[in-house]
């Protein structure tokens, strides 16, 4: 059994599964079901069950049954273990192990300890893993090369994290230093393995450029977990080089893989790496929040190395955010893990983040014995000390601690410093941090020796540009790496789909006799839009090209919660219709549609015999319906007869639910667009008539407001006047009335009576606008005039009422500008105009200037008389220009405000009486400019 198969030979595994029967469809299902376990888990053990009901029926010895029982029993132990279950995933690979050492099978016990290598990976169990792979290699020795340089090569990757020496060593003993020639499933761990000892040597171009070459293996063979951790470690070294978008891409990568395959631990892991990029772009709140999410994902591999970075993570980004209590308590976590791990590095890292947040919260004494336990425990890792040396000497830097015994140093500070300096000039191509160099610069500040200050802080400035131009170069590499990966990717890529058009095109030829057979077919049913003549159709040609002894369609529900049959036909028969719930998981019509695939299935007839079911079929062919991405439901024939459907059958009958679902397409968009169309009219009936009511209601609305206005005030003044003449009348009875109490309550009845007169006249005026609005075109008749002479009248009317409020009118018009126009239209527009946009320009007692011009405009067309007005006042707001021409819009209010009908007055004498156009443009503080076009049909200028 081969360990990976690369994905091509699945896809013909996938294919020749549509067609096979009997022993080869067993076979195919069973290599099949091994092959998919992480490339589809939940599809793998859906096929391993299968393979399992067709094993008691299968021609086979007790040894390949036993063999073929265990393997299938290992595949539903790894899925355990991706889904988190890692109890379980022990128990049942214990069993298998067993089972395959009571046969002597030595490749089924090395598969079995590649996935007790995992369980011990996961559950962190450090002990178990140093025993587990070393006896996955011993069992495949001699066997099978590939899973004896995999499992070689990732104890080898495993040592390259903390020796980077023995690992060469070991690799140089047991496996190829290179992927050449290999295939791609040892070929991935070789490529990790490499990456390993790059970044372990501070060389991350390399390991990203080894990485990439193991993603794309992992993913040509189907290893899936393997390519999510990669392109998550992928991701990690673009953060080292500063990269964070790319790094992003790549945790997005890593993040869709897992998501794809539903392995929630992983999906957790995924997402604690993403935030790291997100922290190194300062997105805090962003990180935080996806590092607690995934860790709560993470919960059954609380005990892997994963968790321990995710901790490493968290800790860092609550100290980024100053959440210095939270930070304590994640390094706390870590540490605890890292000391079950065995793994130094996140011990010096933790012990490290606990002194930070120590320090912060106000403890330096207890940050101090963190930071002293981090330099001890990273003796092995130079840049590790340097870390906590920078970390003691800033605490020192701020309390007043004892000093260390044997100190030479002028403080305890720079001694620490020092030692952070000494062990950075041990390291080869090392850049100084230019931060190191700073602090030590500001110590010798401190300590007043000025001259030592200055030449730290010019060695920090040459190691700061030192830093600067080895990050750009870096990330100059990664980009040529990510760009690299891309062509390498779209390469594999456009192979891929030539390989598949040409293959598809060879089968297309293959079939393309049979389909010109059932094209006049096709013609048939894709004719009728009436479902229960369909239906009829199709069956009758199911029962005439294939063996069916049961012919059925269901359609979706609309809910999508089911199906339900539409046509189900048993022996010429007629049956009643039935519902399908999506919630069985014994329906194959439901599983079609869940899974959008066909199905094939062969029963055996001894189990049928037991069946108390009437209709007894032993062959069975389920298929979805489908309009590109949307399913319509299902088509299923079922035979009496053992394998009654082979290629040929299983070609025809697909090309019959390709026209059924055209036609049912077809008819259910008939159905839809005439129910659609009815409720459109009815709708439209509908709205015509709400539109009505609501147009008088607000011509009602507006209407009572404006009356209402002016009543009010004139009932006001008719009280006024009541009141006057009761004081009056009360002042004669009681003998007390005396000629200037007379001639008081005299005036104010006559204020009264004036300011009702007065209102009570607006009132009347605003009818009189509302009769002049209604009427709509008045007199239409032509005259002919001359504009100067014309605008006279205006001038006359407005002229003393504007120098009253201090407005001075200036019209500027050509004379002998003689003009063909509708009888009093243009008049009225101006007056309209003047009255209501300058009477608010000019409110308040502002004083301006009224500019009137007009000039002929003469094209090809037509002939125009330009009349343009402007003013110097306030101007009318931008939100108010497009509303200045609606009924009854207004920005003024009180008795003295406008009614609101004055600008769509003038608008409708000239755009409906006169069939010109007005326009008005304003500044705010500057002014308002209205313009009318006159079309003037004939136009008389002065010779």
């Amino acid at each position: 059994m081969e360990f990976f198969a690369i994905n091509e030979v699945v896809a013909q595994m996938e294919e020749d599964l549509a067609y096979a029967k009997g022993a080869a469809r067993l076979e195919l299902l069973f290599g099949l079901s091994w092959q998919l376990r992480q490339r589809d888990t939940r599809r793998a053990l859906l096929l391993a069950d299968e393979t399992q009901n067709l094993l008691a029926d299968a021609d086979l010895s007790e040894h390949q049954r036993q063999q073929m029982t265990l393997r299938l029993m290992l595949i539903r132990a790894e899925a355990k273990l991706l889904f988190g279950d890692l109890e379980a995933s022990k128990a049942l690979a214990k069993t298998v192990l067993q089972g395959f050492t009571e046969i002597n099978d030595l490749l089924g016990c090395a598969d079995v300890r590649y996935v007790l290598t995992f369980i011990a990976v996961d559950a962190g169990d450090m002990a178990a893993l140093s025993i587990e792979a070393p006896a996955m290699a011993a069992a495949a020795i001699g066997l099978d090369p590939i899973r004896f340089n995999a499992v070689h090569a990732g104890i080898a990757m495993v040592m390259a994290f903390s020796n980077v020496a023995a690992a060469k060593a070991y690799c140089k003993m047991h496996f190829p230093d290179n992927s050449d020639g290999q295939h791609p499933t040892a070929g991935c761990w070789i490529e990790e393995y490499l990456a390993v000892v790059a970044q372990q040597s501070g060389d991350h171009v390399q390991s990203i450029q080894h990485w990439s070459k193991a993603y794309t293996m992992a993913l040509a063979c189907g290893q899936l977990r393997r390519a999510r951790i990669i392109s998550g470690n992928i991701g990690d070294a673009f953060n080292k080089l500063n990269e964070y978008q790319t790094a992003l891409e790549w945790m997005q990568r890593s993040l869709d893989l897992a998501r794809q395959s539903g392995w929630t631990g992983m999906i957790g892991a995924a997402m604690t790496q993403t935030a790291e990029p997100l922290r190194l772009l300062k997105r805090f709140d962003a990180a935080a929040e996806m590092l607690n999410e995934g860790l709560s994902m993470m919960e059954t591999l609380s005990g892997s190395r994963y968790y321990a970075i995710a901790l490493q993570y968290l800790g860092d980004v609550e100290r980024d955010r100053k959440q210095y209590t939270k930070a304590l308590a994640a390094f706390q976590l870590l540490e605890q893990r890292a000391i079950v791990l065995n793994q130094t590095h996140h011990l010096s890292n933790a012990l490290r983040g606990q002194a930070e947040a120590l320090f912060q919260l106000g403890q330096p004494e207890a940050a101090l014995c963190a930071a002293q336990a981090a330099l001890t425990g990273a003796q092995s890792d130079v840049l590790l000390q340097i870390s906590a040396l920078q970390v003691i000497a800033h605490i020192h830097a701020n309390h007043p601690l004892p000093p260390p015994p044997g100190m030479v140093a002028a403080s305890t500070t720079l001694h620490y410093l020092q030692q952070a300096l000494d062990l950075a000039a041990t390291l080869k191509d090392y850049v100084i941090p230019g931060d190191l160099l700073d602090a030590v610069s500001q110590e010798y500040v401190q300590l007043g020796d000025w001259r030592q200050a200055a030449e730290n802080g010019r060695l920090a400035g040459i190691e700061h540009k030192r830093a600067y131009n080895h990050e750009a170069t870096n990330r100059a590499l990664a980009m040529q790496v990510s760009h690299q990966t891309r062509q390498a990717e779209a390469l594999i890529m456009h192979q891929r789909e030539l390989a598949s058009e040409a293959k598809r095109a060879q089968i297309l030829q293959h079939n393309s006799d049979t389909l010109e057979r059932l094209g006049a077919i096709g013609q048939e049913i894709t004719a009728h839009l009436d479902t229960t003549l369909l239906c009829q159709v199709i069956n009758r040609h199911v029962h005439h090209l294939l063996d069916a002894n049961i012919f059925g369609i269901a359609l979706m529900d609309q809910d999508g919660m089911g199906l339900h049959s539409i046509f189900n036909d048993i022996d010429g028969e007629q049956q009643s219709t039935a519902h399908y719930s999506f919630a069985d998981p014994e329906y194959y019509v439901t599983r079609c549609v869940r899974e959008r695939r066909e199905f094939l299935i062969d029963q055996n007839p001894e189990l049928e015999e037991r069946r108390t079911h009437k209709f007894h079929t032993l062959s069975r062919l389920v298929s979805p319906l489908c309009i590109a991405d949307k399913v319509l439901g299902v088509m299923t024939i079922q035979s009496r007869k053992r394998h009654a459907y082979g290629a040929r059958e299983q070609m025809i009958f697909r090309t019959l639910c390709a026209y059924a679902a055209i036609a049912i397409s077809n008819s259910l968009a008939h159905n839809d667009l005439a129910s659609t169309y009815q409720n459109l009219k009815e709708t439209q009936v509908k709205l015509v008539q709400s539109e009505k009511m609501a147009s008088l209601g607000n011509l009602v609305a507006g209407i009572a407001h404006e009356i209402n206005t002016p009543l009010g005030t004139t009932l006001m003044a008719i009280s006024g006047v009541e009141n006057a003449l009761q004081e009056m009348k009360a002042a004669i009875d009681s003998n007390r009335l005396s000629k200037s109490m007379l001639d008081a309550s005299t005036a104010e009845a006559l204020e009264y009576t004036d300011l009702a007169l007065r209102t009570a006249s607006r009132a009347a005026d605003l009818v009189t606008l509302f009769k002049t609005v209604a009427a709509q075109g008045g007199n239409d008749q032509l005259i002919e005039v001359d504009l100067a002479d014309y605008l006279r009248e205006t001038d006359a009317l407005l002229r003393e009422p504007l120098a009253l409020r201090g407005c001075q009118l200036e019209i500027n018009v050509p004379t002998a500008l003689r003009l063909v126009i509708v009888h009093d239209a243009l008049i009225e527009a101006l007056t309209c105009v003047f009255t209501n946009v300058f009477d608010h320009a000019f409110a308040n007692g502002r004083t301006g200037l009224l500019r009137l011009s007009a000039w002929a405009n003469h094209n090809d067309h037509e002939n125009q008389v330009i009349i343009k007005i402007e003013d110097n006042g306030h101007g009318i707001a931008p939100e108010h220009l497009p509303k200045v021409f609606d009924p009854f819009f207004t920005t003024q209010s009180g008795a003295g405000g406008h009614v609101g009908l004055g600008l769509y007055v003038a608008f409708n004498h000239i755009t409906q009486r006169m069939k010109s156009d007005i326009r008005i443009t304003s500044t705010m503080g500057q002014g308002t400019t209205v313009t009318i076009y006159l079309k003037t049909g004939t136009l008389i200028t002065a010779s």
